[in-house]
């Protein structure tokens, strides 16, 4: 009997590509095509469709709805991320700047992989967070959450490391830290506080620049604070 088309059907221009959007049990049996013109027709051999009903009981997976107690955190605190669905079977997997996420001993799943906890935040965790549901017909991958690891400031460091000036000389100190967001930086000599910046200048140094130099890098955000110290000599020789 001619096929009756369903909102789930449809031909294409010329009606050569039949396509069933979503196949059911009642779209099994058998099916042909037929040519025909005003002095003949001809029919194709049939193809029989059978389903699967095992697939037929499976959903197509919805986006799932990942959540995360804080997407802002210092280096160290712990994390926990939820990937949130309603949807049962389907298998929950986790990427990480849009590749699957390799755990290490500082990360953990629950039984049915639905929360990913990190017990300690590293600087390098800093990124892109997504979970994705799949199932034996499709799969659908949430939002990405990014998460900002607030760290440091290090231990300082001060370019150049010379340590011995003559007099008249002019002493040029820089002093960086690695940090997120950058740490204030003060240069102090002797305990006085010299430059609120990363760089210290003195030009026509004479012996009383000789002493301690340091830098001291802090941040509010941490409550960390670190300092380097060098010791320079001004001789007259």
């Amino acid at each position: 009997m001619s096929l009756i088309l369903n909102e789930r059907m449809k031909l294409s221009m010329h009606n050569q590509t039949l396509t069933i959007l979503s196949v059911k049990r009642e779209d099994i049996g058998f099916y042909e095509c037929e040519i025909r013109n005003p002095i003949s027709s001809n029919r194709s051999d049939p193809i029989t469709l059978t389903v699967n009903s095992l697939f037929l009981s499976i959903e197509r997976t919805t986006k799932p709805n990942l959540t995360v107690n804080r997407t802002s955190v210092i280096e160290n605190d712990t994390l926990d991320f939820t990937c949130g669905t309603e949807q049962a079977g389907g298998n929950i997997l986790w990427f990480f700047n849009n590749i699957s996420l390799i755990l290490n001993e500082k990360m953990k799943l629950s039984m049915n992989n639905q929360t990913l906890t990190i017990l300690s935040v590293k600087r390098k965790g800093a990124g892109s967070y997504q979970c994705e549901i799949r199932n034996s017909i499709s799969s659908n991958r949430s939002d990405p959450i990014i998460l900002v690891v607030n760290y440091g400031p290090d231990t300082p460091m001060i370019f150049p490391t010379a340590l011995n000036y003559p007099v008249g000389a002019t002493i040029e100190l820089n002093c960086s830290a690695e940090s997120n967001p950058p740490a204030q930086l003060t240069c102090l000599i002797n305990g006085i506080q010299m430059a609120s910046s990363f760089k210290l200048s003195i030009a026509n140094v004479s012996l009383n620049h000789t002493g301690t130099y340091n830098c001291m890098a802090s941040k509010s955000v941490t409550g960390l604070s670190r300092s380097k110290d060098i010791n320079i000599t001004v001789s007259d020789k």
